[in-house]
């Protein structure tokens, strides 16, 4: 028996089958007008968007809007932008080519405004800057013959042996003038000292030379005040830094004995001036010690630049091992110097008190110290490690106590 005829869920599958494509086309494009028309009136009842410029590097990206195109109701990444927003490192990290740079929200018709920042240092604090105020630590060096000698509690001595720091301080920083003057170029090649102000541009070259001479010269002239032998002493500090500045410098092992005799001038200049005897083992042990500072100075750097060695006029031609055995060498001299100076000064003052002995203790902890320092890849700026390290800070004020008492009780 058939089937009844009537309609079925196929056959009205059929029957919208059977209507032509182009009736379909049409129904479809009639609801696609009702839709764009509806868009329009939604886009008239909106306000205006600001149109903002591209930014630096970000031209090719946002060409489309700035042309007044329209990009759709999606808009790109970063195109709307707060105002004065530091670009990232894909804009332009610090370093590369767009580093410093800002993008303000800008008024449709503005041009693109691109900042630069930081601005560089007043000329008056980069003049202070390159003294150097911290390198004056170790012109305390003067006090060290008079103190040893237990007289800086009188004003006759205390006086010519202050009058004297402040002459070293002088010429030591006119020195640094000298030095970066002549060295510049090697400066501007090394990672941190081309930040310096005259390397960095910072401090006009004219006057970096008339303040460096001129400290130099006032430098000599304040050291008469104490004495004349005083004044030979900061006017051979100034003979020597120029000297090395010019040629000594150049010269490998010999620089490294140029930098410690400075150190060495400190302590002599404080004692003509305080008119105080030295020993022969006190200058020893202040000879080997700075020679010890300044080649760990130099292992330190040695170690920071690695292969690029072209930062220092004789960095070039040591060895990390050279330099290594130098410290070594220079660090067992000064302490057994030490050593030998306490027990002779003990025999000189005539006490049975054991401070002077004592006081190897502390030097020698604060000398092992230092070397463990150097070998952690520190060491670069012997001021920064004093200035820094607490156990330094502590052994070197346990060293002044014991070694004082010392002086004072015996």
């Amino acid at each position: 028996m058939a089937p009844a005829a009537g309609p079925s869920h196929g056959d009205g599958v059929g029957v919208a089958a059977a209507v032509p494509r182009a009736a379909g086309r049409v129904a479809r494009h009639g609801c696609g007008d009702l839709h764009r028309r509806a868009a329009h009136r939604r886009h008239l009842r909106r306000p205006p968007r600001r149109r903002q410029l591209p930014c630096g590097a970000e031209g090719g990206a946002t060409h489309g809007l700035a042309a007044g195109q329209r990009t759709g109701r999606r808009r790109g990444l970063g195109l709307r932008r707060q105002p004065w927003r530091r670009r990232d490192a894909r804009d332009g990290a610090p370093g590369g080519a767009g580093a410093g740079q800002y993008c303000a929200g800008r008024a449709p018709g503005d041009h693109a405004v691109t900042a630069v920042a930081p601005a560089r240092p007043s000329l008056l604090r980069a003049l202070v800057e390159e003294a150097r105020p911290k390198q004056w630590l170790k012109n305390v060096l003067v006090f060290a013959a008079p103190g040893a000698a237990g007289v800086l509690d009188n004003a006759d001595f205390l006086v010519p042996a202050v009058v004297m720091f402040v002459s070293f301080c002088m010429v030591a920083s006119g020195g640094y003038y000298w030095n970066d003057l002549l060295d510049v170029e090697n400066d501007r090649n090394h990672p941190t000292k081309r930040n310096r102000p005259i390397a960095s541009g910072a401090i006009p070259l004219p006057i970096a030379w008339a303040v460096g001479t001129s400290l130099l010269i006032g430098g000599v002239a304040v050291a008469a005040i104490s004495s004349w032998e005083a004044s030979v002493a900061a006017a051979a500090y100034v003979a020597l830094t120029a000297a090395y500045s010019a040629l000594l410098k150049h010269v490998a092992v010999v620089d490294l004995v140029v930098i410690a005799a400075f150190f060495v001038l400190r302590a002599i200049g404080g004692a003509v001036a305080t008119d105080v005897p030295m020993s022969t083992w006190f200058l020893l042990t202040t000879s080997f010690a700075s020679l010890f500072i300044v080649s760990g100075k130099r292992f330190a750097e040695l170690r920071e630049v690695g292969d690029d060695a072209q930062t220092r006029a004789t960095l070039d031609q040591y060895t990390l091992r050279y330099l290594r055995d130098v410290v070594s060498i220079s660090l067992a001299a000064a302490m057994v110097s030490y050593c030998i100076w306490a027990f002779d000064t003990k025999e000189i003052a005539g006490t049975s008190w054991p401070f002077y002995e004592l006081s190897i203790v502390p030097m020698a902890t604060a000398l092992l110290r230092y070397l463990l320092i150097l070998e952690q890849g520190h060491g670069a700026a012997p001021e920064e490690i004093f200035l820094a390290d607490r156990t330094m800070q502590v052994l070197g004020g346990v060293w002044l106590v014991v070694f004082g008492l010392g002086v004072y009780v015996s």
